[in-house]
């Protein structure tokens, strides 16, 4: 969970978190890569926010956490 706030903070940098939620499908073992990734996938221009498909995969690319996260965009 940790790589994934770093992951929204460096794309969206100086805005607040507001939620995120998150499924974890596969356990992580010690001495496991893991990679975390952010996208946005949609501008809620009417609330100042932005929805974020987020997600993290391990070394062999098998999804080990997927979430939607929501991040107010400061004006």
């Amino acid at each position: 969970m940790g790589l994934i706030s770093t992951t929204v903070t460096m794309l969206t940098f100086g805005n607040v978190y507001a939620s995120q939620n998150v499924r974890f499908r596969k356990p992580v073992y010690i001495g496991d890569t893991i990679t975390a990734e952010t996208t946005i996938v949609e501008k809620l221009e009417e609330k100042h926010m932005v929805k974020m498909e987020t997600k993290c995969v391990n070394q062999k690319g098998e999804t080990v956490i997927i979430g939607e996260g929501m991040q107010f965009i400061l004006e």
